[in-house]
Formats: structure tokens, sequence, C-alpha cells
């Protein structure tokens, strides 16, 4: 009897599975190009810029994708007092239209992106780190991965 349940259950597995490509283990898409470092005088606003390098193989959505049920590239930076960062903007070489939808569009090999940082003329001089994440989902044809998150560090120097 135990023999047959777990015929049963391998078959539902089997079943349940089948034309699908199942995935143990995901490793990042997106690594950091550049070590980023940002150079300010107090009271000063600056346009930060930030490169990240998509695997070969795959390519990203964009910020804002057509299809809701995918997951837009977003930037999450960390808040410290007396540094503001602004609203990101994307921009990347080679930006795809899907053939089979011509509303969608990918970000493929390097995505740039920009957003403003400002300091206070009240913040001492000296290296600040912000901690950040690139959350983004990755696809190859017509299969999309779960979305994952790429942290990252990069220092604002105040002079």
């Amino acid at each position: 009897m135990k023999c047959f349940s777990r015929i049963k259950l391998l078959i539902i597995v089997i079943a349940i599975t089948a034309g699908h490509r199942v995935i143990l283990a995901q490793p990042a898409f997106v690594s950091q190009v550049n070590s980023a470092s940002i150079k300010l005088v107090a009271g000063t606003t600056t346009t930060a810029k930030l490169n990240f390098r998509i695997s070969p193989e795959y390519h990203i959505q964009t910020n804002d994708p057509a299809d809701e049920a995918l997951v837009p590239t977003q930037l999450f930076l960390e808040s410290l007092p007396g540094i503001e960062t602004g609203a990101p903007s994307f921009e990347c070489d080679h930006l795809i239209i899907n053939p089979d939808d011509h509303n969608s569009e990918w970000f493929e090999d390097i995505l740039n992106v920009y957003f403003p940082v400002s300091v206070s003329d009240e913040l001492r001089r000296g290296e600040y780190l912000i901690k950040g994440s690139l959350q983004y989902q990755a696809c190859v044809d017509k299969h999309c991965l779960f979305p994952r998150n790429y942290e990252f560090v990069f220092s604002v120097l105040v002079m």
C-alpha cells in the first residue's frame, strides 16, 4: 500500500510540474558596475549615477512595465539625517521592445540609474554610507523568475 501511495504522489508531482522548468536556486542576475562615491559640498545638490550590469542571457523589467502582473524595477535608498535623495530615473543602452507585445519594454546589458542627492548645509564633513537595493524581475524569453533584490552601498563624501 505504501508503495502505491508513493507512486501516486510521484505521478501527481510530475503532472503538476510538466512543461514547467523547475529552478532550485536563483543566482543574482544583476551586479553593480561601479563603486559609487559622490562628493558634495555641504548645502549643495548633485545627480548621482549608479550602473548595474544585467546578466547577458537575461533581461529585466522596466520601471513601468505594461503588464501589471510583472514587477517593475525600483530603487530603494536608506535615508540618513542631513542627506536627501530624490526620485530615480532609469536609462538603458539596450532598451528592448517585446516582439510579441509592442507595448512592453525590457532592460538589457547596462542599466543606469540617476537620482538627486542633497546635503544639508549643517551636515559635518565626512564620509556617509547609504545602503540601497535594486528590486528587479529577471526573465528569459517567455519565462520570468521571482523578483529579487540586489543590495549595495554607496558613499557620500561631504567636503
